[in-house]
């Protein structure tokens, strides 16, 4: 047999084929709730239309459904 099937062949043997490891996560911290965010209107630059679309309201819609923001409601923005 030659050298190099030897060496091959030993490898083969030692080499341990039931490897098992052990994965353990401890979790210290999390976040209780939403966190609370404001989304401020976007303006409208002197345009005599308003725009079609609500940009801030399908901003604040999307973060909301995300379940990790909760939107400000409008009315308890400070002043705009």
């Amino acid at each position: 047999m030659c050298r190099r099937c030897t060496s091959l062949l030993l490898i083969g043997v030692l080499t341990p084929w039931g490897v098992e490891a052990a994965l353990d996560i401890t979790i210290t911290q999390g976040q209780e709730g939403a966190l609370p965010i404001a989304i401020v209107p976007f303006g409208n630059d002197g345009a005599t239309s308003s725009p079609i679309t609500d940009i801030a309201e399908v901003v604040s819609r999307d973060l909301a459904r995300s379940g990790r923001f909760a939107p400000l409601p409008r009315e308890d923005l400070p002043g705009q």
